[in-house]
């Protein structure tokens, strides 16, 4: 996916920044209201010149949804909190960001007690912030959003272009990261929860670079750490411990396939594992929407495996709940997929053989006849490659 900085401001002239406080919010005071003071402050802004609106440090309580508006350019926190008082209305988000005259406003170094709402066209960047109760968009929330260094839920409940940089949702409403038709590029993510789904990437495009799974104890089977329908997904990912046996679902038209934790390696045992227990390594997996192409893990276990051609002997057994596929004896074996071989098609696996046997290799054919050798990939063999196959 492309990928776009996150977008910051800070300017040197403090008499640029105006305090919530000078509109009469008072800290540390949960017996008040402070919305009305914190939306002045938004509100006056522009007219009196100001660019940044700042919440000195303390915890603020609020009764009403805060909206993001006019010529605001930074919403500024130092060690400060927002909470929602004993008058806010459960549901409501506790920010709500409606654009301006800004293309881009940041939010900075807050604590969060509610729900972040994106409902414009314009560019919201979020930036060392805690959102308690995560962020959603509306049907209105278009702009682009970018995430960096923040706790909490993301649920992209519409088409958005969205950016993330060390994301730390570990618990609230699973999944924890929600993608709904958007495009979703992330940089480093960790969860830990054990009642749900990580990442659900429905209908969009998302890839994640560098995560990080660490469920504290053992996740029902039934739950996968990272689903995908009918979407592009692409993921660099690490599984700490056996906790996640159901590591990714991935479900293209009606098709459900599954990576289990057996069908990866466990690696990385060390002194610093509390059980000695390792990770589960899965350095890329890709399922992309192309010709309805079954992609991924392939599990033998759910596939059929028939004789090859004319020269099929052999036996063959299904092995280590799906990830092996032993070949005994003259074996030439073939499994059906509706796939299209590109230029970009990328097919690995290991070979393990007690016997170099008269050849060993993998073929990508379109029929049930071996005549065709520039198809097939040799990769050993006391026999010899014959000339019209691809020796590798």
């Amino acid at each position: 996916l492309n990928v776009e900085a996150t977008p910051t401001y800070h300017p040197d002239n403090l008499s640029l920044w105006r305090s919530v406080v000078a509109e009469g919010a008072t800290a540390y005071d949960d017996s008040d209201d402070d919305a009305p003071a914190i939306q002045a402050a938004i509100d006056n802004a522009a007219a009196a010149g100001d660019e940044i609106v700042y919440l000195p440090r303390g915890d603020y309580h609020v009764d009403s949804t805060i909206v993001l508006r006019g010529g605001v350019k930074k919403i500024m926190g130092l060690q400060s909190a927002i909470f929602q008082g004993s008058g806010f209305t459960a549901g409501d988000p506790l920010i709500r960001f409606d654009g301006g005259d800004e293309d881009t406003v940041v939010i900075e170094h807050h604590r969060i007690d509610g729900i972040l709402e994106h409902n414009s066209s314009k560019n919201l960047s979020i930036r060392q912030a805690d959102m308690e109760e995560g962020y959603r968009n509306t049907a209105n929330g278009t702009g682009k959003v970018f995430f960096e260094d923040t706790i909490g839920t993301i649920s992209i409940d519409h088409p958005q272009q969205a950016w993330g940089r060390q994301i730390n949702a570990e618990f609230g409403p699973y999944p924890l990261i929600k993608n709904t038709g958007g495009d979703f590029w992330i940089l480093g993510y960790k969860g830990e929860g054990v009642n749900g789904t990580y990442i659900e990437n429905d209908g969009g495009r998302l890839e994640l670079l560098g995560g990080l799974a660490y469920p504290t104890s053992v996740v029902s089977e039934s739950i996968p750490a990272i689903k995908n329908i009918d979407g592009d997904l692409s993921v660099v990912w690490r599984v700490i411990n056996n906790n996640f046996r159901h590591i990714i679902e991935d479900t293209r038209d009606g098709e459900t396939r599954s990576l289990w934790a057996n069908n990866v390696s466990l690696s990385g045992k060390g002194p610093n594992d509390a059980n000695n227990i390792g990770s589960r390594y899965i350095p890329i997996f890709s399922s992309l929407g192309q010709d309805g192409s079954p992609l991924g893990t392939i599990d033998f276990s759910a596939e059929t495996v028939t004789s090859y051609s004319n020269q099929d002997s052999g036996s063959s057994n299904v092995e280590d709940g799906g990830a092996t596929l032993r070949l005994t004896g003259n074996s030439w074996k073939k499994i059906d997929f509706n796939y299209t071989v590109t230029a970009d098609t990328v097919l690995q696996f290991e070979v393990n053989a007690s016997d170099a046997g008269e050849i060993i290799g993998i073929s990508l054919d379109e029929n049930n006849s071996h005549g065709d050798q520039t198809r097939v990939f040799a990769f050993g063999g006391s026999q010899g490659v014959p000339g019209d196959m691809i020796n590798y």
